[in-house]
């Protein structure tokens, strides 16, 4: 190219401007250098005046400055402009079409055939990797020095080309023939931007923050709804909007590639998560009912700073505290979409009964007391001791040592329960029972301890105990057994002793044994019926026996020394059974107290 500009460049110089003997004049040298030079296409013209002769320089200045002229004012100005050439799917916008005005400003001056055409230089701007070149002549070949392209159709003058990459790319026409200016295309390709799906999102209340992919960071958003954007352009912002229901948020780049982000916001109505008393409390101890005003959400979550309640995912809730004046209540609410709300509110709640105790000790021979003393002395206050039905007043005395009920009422509706304990020694209660025994001799008698302390958080196996049978003997058992082996009338007495040494005795004088006791029948029957067969003394607390039966003459009938055995009505020696009449007994016994006993009388025996 720059061979054929030279060679132009010398004709015309020769054809025209021959003529010139002098200097130029300086505005002729001013517009030389101010846009010859610039002119990529005309740096060897530069080259020539800066390194030949003055002479030759003031040759050559005239016909420079005409074709500068000609190539800036007339066709760069009017013709070099930008274009977007965005190309889809390989779809090329007529628009995008570089049609350089064919008209010269030369033409009124300058015949067509006596200047060749100087080179046309174009710039413009695409977005994308293809862009359309067109040139003003029909024969010709587009050229790319700058990288490996690809040309549709290189020799057509309308020619669709791709480049590998984003950047600058610089395009050459050159025409078949050399009459024909060479055209110069600059073109910058911008990359296609990514664009992002649309982002969902479900927010709650009015505000939702956002934040837009970018590819340049500058941009603008926008929205067909009445949004209000807290920054509108920043790529991260807050949107507000006084409505529901779903809008559309679009991030625009202000970039030839003109890239959007695209969200799609539902706003829902945050969930009414407010809630009342729903009866007034009077009483510190009564349960306080909290209802939510909305009672058809989704999902409830209370939180009763302490307080105890059945449910704590209901609308309403049932709650108690044990103490304190004021609570912070917080409910938390979720609607079906799981839009989240809460709320929190101090509760007062009644002030409590306040009540301390002064209390005096027991010990094992005084009693013990409390008196209450309320905190507040103007309260008016009703003491119930002992789950007593009648109240009394604060002073309770005579207690022995342990913990006692103490039920504080106000104003006769709000109550509250104490429990005092009354230190000290506890007083101690003995007693016993026995169980039942043969009267006679010797004889077994079992003895049960009921012995307690006065308070009833002490530990009776703490006591010590001692028993005294009545008949000299002794035991340390706690429930011991003993067997008497003599008549009389015994007196049992159990002593019973604390840990602290208080100590209590009880006594018994119950247990009875009866002294030595002969029975004897005086009629029996041994006919073998089984009743009253055999004539048997009963006796108790025997060591010796002896009885002898005699007939009416005083002949011996009948002899035993067993007083479980008898007589079964027969004859001692020939075993005969004995006729129905009159006969004698003689028993004699000696008891196992040493003492002895004889008894004489007659017995009849009946055979019928």
């Amino acid at each position: 190219m720059n061979r054929q500009f030279d060679t132009r460049f010398d004709e015309l110089f020769n054809q025209k401007f021959s003529g010139f003997e002098k200097t130029p004049p300086d505005y002729i040298l001013d517009n030389v250098k101010t846009s010859v030079f610039k002119h990529p296409g005309l740096s060897k013209i530069g080259n020539f005046f800066k390194n030949n002769l003055i002479v030759a320089g003031l040759s050559f200045i005239v016909p420079a400055f005409i074709i500068g002229f000609y190539a800036f004012s007339g066709e760069k100005n009017d013709h070099v402009k930008k274009n977007i050439n965005i190309v889809q799917a390989g779809v090329i916008p007529e628009k995008n079409v570089i049609e350089p005005n064919k008209t010269n400003h030369f033409q009124n001056n300058v015949s067509n055939n006596s200047i060749k055409p100087v080179s046309k230089f174009f710039t413009d701007e695409t977005c994308g990797l293809t862009y359309l070149l067109k040139s003003n002549s029909n024969n010709g070949k587009w050229t790319c020095d700058d990288a490996i392209v690809n040309f549709t159709s290189a020799n057509n003058r309308s020619c669709i080309v791709g480049v590998p990459t984003d950047g600058t790319y610089n395009f050459k026409w050159l025409p078949s023939d050399n009459a024909k200016c060479i055209e110069y295309v600059t073109v910058k390709f911008n990359k296609l931007p990514a664009h992002d799906k649309i982002k969902e999102i479900v927010t709650c209340g009015n505000e939702v923050a956002i934040e837009a992919s970018r590819s340049n960071g500058s941009g603008i958003w926008s929205s067909l709804n009445n949004i209000n954007f807290k920054n509108a352009v920043s790529a991260k912002t807050i949107a507000t909007y006084n409505g529901t229901g779903k809008v559309n948020l679009i991030w625009t780049e202000n970039d030839i590639c003109a890239f959007a982000d695209t969200f799609s916001v539902v706003f829902s109505d945050k969930p009414d998560a407010t809630f009342d008393l729903a009866s007034p409390v009077k009483c510190a101890d009564s349960p306080m009912i909290l209802a939510a005003k909305n009672k058809s959400l989704a999902k409830y979550e209370w939180d009763l700073d302490g307080g105890v309640a059945k449910d704590l995912t209901a609308n309403t809730v049932n709650v108690s505290w044990k103490e304190g004046l004021k609570h912070t209540v917080t409910l938390k609410t979720w609607t079906k979409d799981n839009c989240f709300s809460s709320f929190s509110s101090v509760i007062d709640h009644p002030k409590p009964i306040d009540v301390s105790f002064d209390v005096q000790p027991a010990t094992c021979v005084a009693t013990g007391s409390i008196k209450a003393i309320p905190a507040d002395t103007k309260a008016v206050y009703q003491y119930f001791w002992l789950k007593d039905l009648t109240p009394s007043d604060l002073f309770k005395k005579d207690l022995a040592s342990g913990k006692y009920q103490v039920t504080v009422r106000e104003n006769g509706a709000c109550s509250r329960e104490f429990f005092v304990d009354v230190p000290g020694a506890a007083s101690v209660k003995a007693s016993f029972y026995h169980s039942n025994y043969e009267s006679s001799f010797p004889t077994t008698v079992y003895f049960v301890n009921t012995s307690a302390l006065s308070a009833s958080d002490e530990n009776s196996d703490e006591l010590k105990h001692q028993w005294d049978f009545g008949d000299g003997t002794t035991s340390d058992e706690e429930s011991p057994k003993h067997t008497y082996t003599s008549s009389g009338t015994f007196k049992v007495k159990l002593t019973t002793t604390s840990r602290q040494g208080c100590t209590d005795t009880y006594v018994d004088s119950d247990i009875i044994i009866d002294p030595l006791r002969l029975s004897v029948p005086n009629v029996f029957s041994p006919n073998g019926d089984g009743k009253n067969d055999v004539f048997r003394v009963k006796a108790t607390s025997l060591s010796e026996f002896h009885a002898v039966v005699s007939g009416a003459k005083g002949e011996k009938v009948f002899e035993w020394f067993d007083p479980e055995a008898g007589w079964d009505g027969t004859i001692l020696k020939s075993g005969a059974k004995a006729v129905s009449g009159i006969y004698y007994y003689i028993v004699t016994a000696v008891g196992k107290d040493g003492s002895r006993y004889e008894d004489k009388g007659a017995v009849q025996l009946v055979r019928d």
